[in-house]
């Protein structure tokens, strides 16, 4: 092992050092790419050598300061196997241990055999310590970041820029650096909680930036998103990717104008959802009366169709539904707006025609809360025997977006009447608009009939003149509320789906509800990433129906929640109440 090393320092080549997780060959025969794991603190190096034969492959780390180092120099050793065409993994544990103090280190990747001449590479890599990430006491790298405001932000992200392998240019944008507080604020609740979480937000808020200037090339789309491929669920393997990975990003492009009135996606929860939508646009767009059917099935969702209107669908003749599918088949959709409501209005004249329901029960509904892969439509909780006619759709509710075809419309027009919840001056009750908590307890507090004018709150950020003063002090009062800080409310944030279960349980119980009894608590798949004091309420609230997760077995805590979905959950906890 020792002669190994020893011949790994006489000859030292540079790799072709690839970040976006693609490879290359290099020069050298050896491709390697390496990243820091914040959530694990590990430093993971990636190696493919170029060779037709299984390959014994050793890994030594020194710090960047040693001139001339040798083995009493190597702070990290691994050695791995790698076949043919295969690549390895080498992973080494990021300690306090670790000897250089600015965190700059030096790999040496050495394989065997008779190709071991071409089968080497040397790499510098930057690294964060522990305790210059959290000392422990709660200070450190994270902490700055946490409490930094847009004008000082930079500065600490710089101090993490190398070791995250993300750029800080000297002269960053207002707009970047504004998303990626918004970001910190909104998807991770003022909170980032490892490294991991700060590289998210600012490639993110990349995004955003990039959007905004107005003049996005896909390609250059494509390398920002691939980026966050973990993050935001993008499976860069899956044959509609590969097949349609352009369409998507010119769609992107085009979905971006239809988020919050026009002014561009600002979360990452807005970033995931305009690209399962733009996804959803792009295979509907390629697909031919073959395989449009399945594709309809796979990606409704994603393009806002209800649950009710596609059961309607597939409980349709044959003749029916060639009827609706084209309206659908190579029309170049841009918004997915525009073919949800290609879709729901061909069954909407079919049902008219015909006189009833085009062709069989629409079924109940399953799910609750602000589960589904798109939020709107992911399930209504009540059975609709006629589809509503067209001139019908704006029904009682008296907003134009939230008529009787919406998913929500019951329990919008439940609240409306009560007067829990109001729209806006321009006659719409913008239903996918994420809610913030002052108007999350406003209509909590209204709903379980505990407001009143009489209470008081000192929290700094909640203003007199306001006009959710009362109801924030309210809420205070019956001890549903904390706020974000010993101080601070919070008002202006998304308030999160974490947050939510932990309000309307305190809700419940102030009134006096049974959370417990007879109700099968559900564990989520990412229940690691609840917060502490929200696991158990959001548990319990799944068990009552109140409030469930997503297909894929995810809570997604952290995620913001619609004005529709916020309508349903009050809908339902009220239930409790009035029983």
């Amino acid at each position: 092992m020792k002669k190994l090393f020893e011949k790994a320092l006489c000859v030292i080549v540079t790799a072709f050092l690839i970040c976006s997780g693609t490879y290359a060959r290099g020069e050298d025969g050896m491709s390697v790419e390496w990243y820091g794991d914040y959530k694990n603190m590990e430093l993971v190096i990636c190696v493919k050598p170029s060779v037709d034969y299984i390959q014994q492959i050793t890994a030594v780390m020194y710090p960047a300061s040693v001139q001339n180092p040798g083995i009493d120099d190597y702070c990290r050793m691994a050695e791995i196997s790698v076949g043919t065409e295969e690549k390895g993994e080498i992973r080494f544990k990021i300690s306090d241990a670790l000897d250089a103090s600015d965190g700059a280190y030096k790999l040496i990747i050495q394989g065997s055999g008779y190709l071991a001449d071409i089968s080497r590479a040397e790499e510098s890599v930057w690294l964060l310590k522990p305790s210059d990430i959290d000392d422990g006491s709660g200070n450190g790298l994270l902490k700055d970041i946490n409490t930094a405001s847009a004008d000082t932000v930079k500065q600490s992200i710089d101090k993490a820029a190398e070791a995250l392998q993300i750029s800080v240019s000297d002269e960053e944008s207002r707009t970047k650096l504004n998303a990626f507080i918004n970001i910190r604020n909104t998807d991770f609740n003022n909170n980032f909680k490892t490294m991991e979480d700060v590289r998210v937000a600012w490639e993110a808020s990349g995004i955003i930036e990039y959007l905004s200037q107005g003049n996005a090339d896909a390609s250059v789309l494509e390398s920002k998103f691939e980026k966050l491929a973990d993050a935001f669920e993008i499976d860069i393997s899956d044959k509609d990717y590969i097949a349609y990975r352009e369409d998507i990003y010119k769609s992107i492009i085009s979905v971006n104008a239809s988020f919050n009135n026009g002014s561009g996606v600002y979360s990452c929860g807005d970033i995931r959802k305009a690209f399962k939508e733009a996804k959803g646009i792009a295979v509907i767009n390629n697909s031919s009366s073959d395989n449009i059917e399945g594709n309809i099935a796979l990606y409704y969702k994603d393009l806002g169709i209800s649950e009710e209107t596609y059961l309607k669908f597939i409980n349709m003749s044959y003749t029916n539904k060639q009827k609706v599918i084209r309206q659908l088949l190579r029309k170049n959709f841009t918004k997915a707006a525009d073919a949800e409501a290609a879709f729901t209005d061909a069954i909407c004249e079919i049902g008219k025609d015909s006189g009833g329901d085009s062709g069989g029960s629409s079924g109940n509904h399953s799910g609750g809360g602000s589960g589904g892969s798109a939020g709107k439509g992911a399930g209504s909780g009540y059975t609709a025997s006629v589809y509503p006619q067209a001139e019908t759709q704006q029904a009682k509710t008296g907003f134009a977006d939230c008529g009787t075809q919406h998913w929500a419309y019951p329990y919008v027009d439940s609240l409306k009447d009560s007067g829990i919840i109001s729209g806006y001056s321009d006659g719409s009750f913008y239903p996918d608009k994420p809610v913030k908590r002052e108007e999350f307890v406003k209509m909590t507090v209204m709903a379980a009939g505990l407001y009143s004018e009489g209470y008081t709150c000192d929290f700094d950020d909640v203003l007199t003149g306001e006009w959710y003063f009362s109801f924030i002090a309210a809420a205070k009062h019956w001890e549903i509320i904390n706020g974000i800080g010993e101080r601070i409310f919070g008002v202006g944030q998304y308030i999160s789906r974490e947050d939510v279960a932990v309000i309307v349980c305190r809700i419940l119980n102030v009134s006096g509800a049974d959370v417990t009894a007879g109700h099968e608590v559900k564990t989520f798949s990412d229940r690691s990433d609840m917060s502490g004091y929200a696991v158990q309420n959001i548990e319990e609230l799944s068990g009552m129906n109140i409030l469930n997760g997503f297909e894929d077995g995810s809570f997604r805590p952290k995620d913001s929640l619609t004005r529709a979905e916020a309508a349903k959950i009050i809908c339902r906890f009220m239930e409790y109440i009035q029983k």
